[in-house]
């Protein structure tokens, strides 16, 4: 082989060295592909809808079921063998998050909008410069994580959100000539039709309480808090509220409601998406799902329970936790919505997640929709199950025919007074709002 020979191989052989370093023709992102492997213990502290272990356990060796997330931590280690993952269960109820971050050192914690956003946000980090430098979720999803922590920055993402959904019997519907609920309807609208419905027999279902009226009180321009979190006095007895009280107890039909039985639904409703059991029963398999009503004049919005991973300040494993993050959420707004569905579904029952009944089909897909457009819940400061009361500091509550006198405005705006105070108290006893682990 001659020099000038020897010379050119020489070259395309330092260019190919070049193109495989990451410099030409490569991405930033091949750069970190081809980067040394993931390795370390992560600790992550997390929601358990069930009976907690009392010390950290391997992800996806949990005695019982292992859930929808507990299977992707399991994926993740196996695609990066040098990571071990560990799990530390939070249980339902409040209690001390200090003993949760102290006693066990996690890096990676569940928590409620409330407690991220006014308890402990100077122990988190904010990720709003690691989400802007990956350009990810520049749409709804983004748009949550905005909402998830009102204060400003990124600190939670979402991963578990409950909002209220429409249920309905399409059959029903038909029968009597009822437009099917579809995006973009009112109050109004579903008043009308469940008017339309009780006259010709058929159960229908309003929600009335505080809790779940929120989001129907706060498209109508009503608040139930200040927009720290802190406050209801003022707030949940403001003339604003009130006024929306008022104008949705009118829109129920008076009198009493026909009854659903069993394991029937009625032909019309709002309900928690995660408390919708009976679509799966076979006789509901049929049954539609649709968008949450707005006010004529209001916002599209969900209030709802809502919680999500957050990355510990001094953890060790910032970048791991980082990454495991980016991948379990995933990439994409669409991606990410869909996750914190399934997953929100499968912790409270995995036949949620594998159902293959139209019904359920349609709650997965809704849920997507109305997770975009979720908002936290006023009155959910700590992880907790449906259905879960601590029994030292019991929810205040009316009963539904208390609350229906608040078509009178001066008995609402009496009543919303007191409430308010009741709502008040309460949020002080939950404050400390992470249970105390064994």
């Amino acid at each position: 082989m001659n020099r000038w020979a020897i010379v050119v191989l020489a070259c395309l052989i330092l260019l190919l060295s070049a193109c495989e370093s990451g410099g030409i023709g490569r991405d930033g992102r091949d750069a970190r592909e081809s980067s040394p492997e993931l390795s370390g213990t992560l600790r992550i502290a997390l929601f358990l809808n069930g009976n907690p272990m009392t010390r950290p356990y391997l992800a996806g060796t949990y005695p019982w079921r292992v859930t929808l997330i507990q299977e992707r931590m399991k994926e993740f280690m196996e695609a990066h063998p040098g990571v071990e993952i560990e799990v530390i269960d939070i249980p339902s109820g409040k209690g001390n998050l200090d003993d949760v971050l102290s006693e066990h050192a996690p890096d990676i914690v569940e928590l409620t909008a409330y407690q991220a956003a006014t308890l402990y946000a100077d122990r988190l980090m904010d990720l709003g410069d690691w989400i802007g430098q990956e350009n990810l979720w520049p749409g709804p999803y983004g748009d949550l994580i905005s909402r998830a922590t009102p204060a400003g920055g990124a600190v939670l993402l979402p991963i578990r959100v409950d909002p209220m959904v429409v249920y309905y019997d399409p059959a029903k519907f038909a029968e009597l000539g009822l437009a099917e609920p579809e995006e973009g309807w009112t109050i109004i609208d579903f008043a009308e039709a469940a008017q339309r419905l009780v006259e010709a027999g058929f159960a229908v279902s309003f929600p009335v309480d505080v809790d779940w009226s929120e989001s129907l009180i706060r498209s109508w321009g009503g608040t139930y808090t200040s927009p720290d979190g802190r406050e209801v006095i003022g707030w949940l007895d403001s003339e604003e509220t009130i006024e929306a009280f008022v104008r949705y107890m009118q829109l129920i039909p008076e009198g009493d409601l026909p009854d659903s039985e069993g394991e029937e639904l009625e032909a019309l409703g709002i309900y928690r998406a995660g408390a919708l059991w009976n679509l799966l029963y076979p006789r509901n398999a049929e049954y539609g799902v649709g968008p949450l009503p707005k006010a004529p004049d209001g916002e599209r919005l969900n209030a709802a329970p809502l919680s999500g991973f957050a990355v510990v300040r001094d953890s060790a494993q910032q970048g791991l936790a980082w990454e495991f993050l980016k991948w379990l959420i995933g990439g994409t707004d669409e991606e990410a919505l869909t996750f914190a569905a399934m997953n929100t579904l499968d912790a409270i029952n995995q036949t949620f997640t594998i159902s293959e009944n139209r019904s359920v089909e349609a709650l997965r897909e809704q849920m997507r929709r109305e997770i975009a457009v979720a908002v936290p819940a006023s009155f959910h400061p700590y992880l907790a199950r449906p259905g879960y009361a601590d029994p030292m500091n019991l929810f205040p509550t009316r009963t539904r025919e208390e609350y229906l006198t608040y078509r009178d405005r001066e008995t609402a705006g009496r009543d919303l007074a007191s409430l308010a105070r009741e709502w008040e108290e309460w949020m002080a006893g939950a404050k400390n709002a992470t249970p105390r682990l064994p």
